[in-house]
């Protein structure tokens, strides 16, 4: 379990709980058990949304409902009800989207909410009713509605420990301000530089618009975004659209792993067209690379096929010589080519490569990628590998990666490797990481 995982599952549904725990039916599990493999227009399966957003008293609020068809063409999530209207299950079906013809229901995770007697349990599944990690989720709200506690589940129903956290306690703080702790089981703080003190502002429909992180004595420190508060704007229909990343003074400021300040440029379909780069001032600059704004380009199922760099004035910008990061895709969604080009719309090298192609499976997962220059010459990555097999379980988790030669023998790393296997326990989470050779002899585990 990862605490951007639980942070993730407090933030996406509150669910109003005690600790006393009943019998649980598992049936709705299965909540895709009743569709084809192969889900069409003609089968939604179940209320379709453009989005599913939280209120601060931690309601969901499904909004702007949109046919299949659109939802084919946009991030859309499946909401199910049950007889008394309440919302059981949401499925963000955009990862399954592969054409206007189908989605893959099994790469198609739901959050799910089991309504019992005295309040509701979170769970986190895939389309067969197998967990999405390891735990379960309780969660119990103050009397005010407003105070959060959110305990860890096993598969039997009982209160364990994730990573020496017993819970995470969300407590409201002034003006739309919450604090989220985790809590060890007597009750104690459990603040470390990888587990800090976040502290959430949420506007009237429930969309993060601030965070901040804070360590054990109170200090204001750097959090996943590289600065020390991240704030978000919303259109009306809660996409993204501004976006700052301040320093210590609470002024925006860039670095090298991010700009100053955003703006975005959203479609009303919800597609991202534009970001344009702002100074600290709010006034439109070109940040340390030269680039002013970045163009995107959709194919028409909102997929992005051209991302292009401006400068101040409109003229194309080139980033490690490349102006043009173009995706091509075939009729099945099945081989994916990415290729660098520069002003002129000539293949470029960027740090040895031109073009990667992946080759995916019937259900999505990318089983193969290959790798060549500007010559259409074989290059090889990062890593030192040209060509790179995946192997998923049913999930569609990563359980082995190979590397090979162009001429098909194997290859090896930059560490030696030529397999490397993700070994699983029976609930998904990671157990073990082995290397071998190209004599599929052991080399390193941990």
């Amino acid at each position: 379990m990862s605490f951007n995982t639980t942070v993730f599952v407090i933030l996406l549904v509150l669910i109003i709980s005690s600790c006393s725990l009943q019998e649980k039916d598992n049936s709705s599990r299965n909540y895709l058990s009743r569709l084809p493999e192969f889900v069409t227009p003609d089968d939604p399966g179940m209320i379709m949304y453009r989005n599913v957003l939280r209120t601060p008293s931690w309601e969901f609020k499904p909004v702007n409902p949109i046919d299949w068809n659109t939802a084919l063409h946009t991030w859309a999530y499946g909401v199910n009800f049950d007889d008394e209207g309440r919302i059981i299950q949401v499925v963000s079906f955009w990862r399954g989207r592969k054409t206007d013809v189908l989605l893959i229901k099994q790469t198609a995770p739901a959050v799910t909410i089991e309504y019992l007697d005295d309040g509701e349990i979170i769970s986190l599944l895939y389309a067969d009713g197998a967990r999405y990690n390891e735990y379960d989720y309780l969660v119990q709200r103050d009397e005010e509605g407003f105070g959060i506690t959110q305990y860890f589940l096993d598969e039997s129903g009982n209160h364990v420990s994730a990573d020496g956290v017993a819970y995470l306690h969300l407590e409201p703080q002034a003006e739309s301000w919450y604090s989220l702790t985790s809590m060890d089981e007597t009750g104690n703080p459990v603040i470390t530089r990888f587990n800090p003190v976040i502290k959430y502002r949420l506007n009237e429909n429930g969309c993060i618009t601030a965070y901040e992180h804070f360590d054990s004595l109170g200090n204001n420190v750097l959090n996943d975004k590289y600065c020390y508060r991240f704030e978000i704007e919303y259109d009306e229909n809660s996409n993204s659209v501004e976006r700052r990343w301040l320093n210590q003074d609470g002024i925006p400021e860039e670095d090298m792993y991010h700009s100053a300040w955003e703006t975005l440029d959203v479609s009303e379909e919800g597609l991202l067209l534009a970001i344009h780069n702002l100074d600290s001032q709010g006034n439109v600059s070109e940040n340390g690379t030269g680039r002013a704004r970045i163009q995107f380009q959709h194919d028409q199922y909102g997929r992005i096929t051209n991302s292009r760099y401006f400068d101040l004035q409109g003229e194309p910008v080139l980033i490690s010589g490349v102006w043009d990061t173009e995706t091509k895709y075939d009729d099945q969604y099945q081989i994916h080519s990415t290729m660098y080009l520069d002003a002129e719309g000539n293949p470029v090298n960027s740090t040895g490569i031109a073009e990667m192609v992946s080759v995916f499976d019937s259900i999505g997962n990318p089983v193969e990628a290959f790798y060549w220059d500007a010559d259409g010459e074989p290059a090889l990555n990062w890593n030192g590998v040209h060509w790179h097999k995946f192997s998923f379980d049913e999930h569609c988790r990563l359980v082995e990666m190979s590397s090979w030669n162009p001429d098909g023998s194997p290859g090896l790393t930059s560490y030696g490797a030529h397999i490397e296997k993700y070994i699983k326990n029976a609930d998904g989470s990671d157990s073990d990481y082995q290397r071998y050779d190209e004599n599929n002899e052991l080399i390193e585990q941990f």
